[in-house]
């Protein structure tokens, strides 16, 4: 893409964007399984009932991909040098 005549960060943040996709699709699958286990019933056909429902599954998804990203970046940084080990920390280390 970058050959293409695409900026270098356009190109680096829309691979890892897809990089990401399938992380992605495994663990909201994963927490709909242990969700539909607590006894979540998800196949309702209100769109209201069905949108409240989501909150148990978008939740737990949305703290993950925050903690991907911030161990990705964390990996950048020492890899990169460009930030001291400790200048990041995740908001459960404190």
């Amino acid at each position: 893409m970058e050959q293409s005549g695409f900026p270098y960060e356009l190109v680096f943040a829309f691979t890892t964007a897809v990089r990401f996709v399938p992380v992605l699709a495994d663990e909201a699958q994963m927490i709909m399984d242990a969700q539909k286990a607590r006894g979540l019933e998800l196949e309702r056909r209100q769109l209201y009932e069905k949108n409240k429902k989501l909150y148990p599954i978008l939740i737990p998804l949305i703290v993950m991909l925050s903690e991907e990203a911030l161990n990705l970046l964390k990996q950048w940084n020492q890899e990169l040098g460009a930030l001291p080990k400790n200048e990041l920390t995740c908001i459960g280390s404190r």
